[in-house]
């Protein structure tokens, strides 16, 4: 929002799936009174409302009644109805914001102005692409969770910390940054161990003749191109060579196994310079390998056999069991396994078991001495006890 253009439209989705649950009594009964019902009809509905209680089943056998205190029941044919004439309170508010302040709505041609459509579990708001008219719509949204009684959620942490493995700390889902970044780094592999199409396309036009880890970024570069050469460093430390004909860089390609060849004080360097360049008679040519490798690296290499009939062919440093996909997660975005990890993750709990306890390890859980740290104080004693303040200390520990 802070980035000027000119211009600009701007859609906002709002997900009212669970306002049937938590929507005021007090607020369907006002709205209904301005729209003109008469109070008999309203008390009835009011009847309707409270008339409100579910049981718990457990192993098939119901277990007492809990009486509710908001929300709109569930499966009952009126409810749909008396929810849609409750929600046109938003509706007009919408309505009025177009009329009182048209900077808000969003640029058209047509003679024709909707600046918003409801559908069943979603409202759809459509408005300018500036922050005073996001500002108007959201007043619009606090107005209506004060009068409705709608809840915020509250926020416990970061979408980064969910996206850790259950090894380390997270939940295990999948970031979206890190998945974008693990595809670009196949792209590179392909990119790199391939003679195909597409391959020898992208070499020649970014490469032309020159080795592809020592190319640049260039104006005009598509941003595919780009981002593979973002992860580039990244993903030349995760393979290495398997000599075949030989048509490796000396300096710039992993084939010894030991990493890159130093290039830094070397008189023999030559960024051209092949692999098969330093063999002799089918053999390595143990002179010119001495004046380029240190003694360890120098024996791994001539106890290596040549096939000059096969292909260089690039190995990826992984598991045999082990994806592509994880090899590159693993070493791209490696992650400290915590202690405790086996005790809430495993196959003796249940999946909301092992949430519960991962919750409860991260102090995620809504105890009064918790939402307390998030500013909602209040009188508080442990529903146990009767005694104690409610802290997640007393309740689990």
């Amino acid at each position: 929002m802070n980035k000027h253009c000119r211009g600009g439209n701007l859609i906002l989705k709002f997900d009212i799936r669970k306002a049937y649950d938590t929507i005021n009594w007090d607020f369907i009964e006002e709205v209904l009174y301005a729209k003109g019902f008469n109070e008999q009809f309203i008390l009835l509905i009011h009847r309707w409302l409270r008339n409100n209680s579910q049981s718990v089943f457990i192993n098939g056998k119901s277990h007492g009644f809990l009486t509710s205190s908001r929300g709109i029941k569930q499966g009952d044919p009126l409810s749909p109805t008396i929810f849609i004439i409750t929600f046109d309170f938003f509706s007009k508010m919408l309505n009025q914001l177009m009329v009182s302040s048209p900077h808000t709505l969003y640029s058209h041609r047509s003679n024709i102005a909707v600046n918003h459509l409801a559908f069943t579990y979603d409202v759809i708001i459509f408005a300018k692409a500036t922050k005073p008219a996001v500002k108007l719509v959201l007043q619009c949204l606090e107005k209506l969770q004060q009068c409705s009684g709608q809840r915020k959620q509250m926020h416990w942490t970061s979408w980064q910390k969910l996206c850790g493995s259950t090894r380390a700390d997270g939940l295990g889902f999948k970031s979206l940054i890190q998945m974008s970044q693990i595809n670009f780094c196949k792209l590179w592999l392909m990119f790199k161990a391939q003679s195909s199409l597409w391959a020898n396309l992208l070499k020649g036009k970014y490469c032309e003749e020159v080795h592809p880890s020592l190319v640049n970024k260039r104006l005009g570069d598509s941003r595919a191109w780009t981002n593979m050469l973002k992860v580039r460093s990244q993903v030349e430390n995760l393979f290495i060579w398997k000599i075949g004909e030989g048509k490796l860089n000396i300096w710039l390609d992993n084939w010894t196994g030991e990493g890159l060849i130093n290039t830094s004080s070397n008189p023999q360097f030559n960024p051209a310079t092949q692999v098969a360049e330093i063999w002799f008679n089918g053999d390595w040519n143990q002179q010119a390998l001495q004046n380029i490798l240190d003694n360890k690296t120098l024996q791994k290499v001539m106890k290596s056999s040549i096939d000059r009939e096969s292909k260089d062919i690039l190995i990826v440093k992984k598991k045999v069991s082990q994806s592509l996909s994880a090899a590159i997660a693993n070493f791209c975005f490696p992650q400290h396994r915590d202690s405790w990890s086996k005790c809430v993750w495993n196959k003796f709990l249940s999946p909301s078991m092992s949430f519960f306890s991962w919750r409860l390890l991260h102090g995620f859980l809504p105890t009064d001495d918790i939402l307390k740290l998030k500013g909602l104080r209040g009188p508080s004693r442990c529903g146990l006890c009767k005694s104690q303040e409610e802290t997640i200390k007393h309740l689990f520990f």
